[in-house]
């Protein structure tokens, strides 16, 4: 399982600067709109990847899958959101 501090670390040692670390209160609503928008649920269950249901929605189910932050191939802004019942912040 990954840790939020690894992960963090590694952005530090990719030398990743445009970055912001999402307190549980500024994450909550955007997970919010995560569920309103691809699931059926309306509070978070665990695992949120088996419950997409839209067809123009993924997931990737990779304990390591955060170190590919490098390779996403988009100038827009990303949310990493991690498993909420262990980590409630975002990056």
């Amino acid at each position: 399982m990954y840790d939020f501090n690894e992960v963090l670390g590694s952005i530090k040692c990719l030398s990743i600067t445009d970055y912001k670390i999402l307190s549980e209160e500024e994450l909550a609503p955007i997970l919010s709109q995560v569920l309103d928008q691809f699931t059926t649920l309306k509070e978070y269950e665990f695992s949120l990847w088996e419950n997409m249901v839209s067809e123009e929605s993924f997931a990737i189910r990779d304990a390591d899958s955060w170190m590919w932050m490098t390779d996403f191939p988009t100038e827009e802004p990303c949310i990493l959101i991690f498993e909420y019942q262990y980590e409630k912040k975002g990056i």
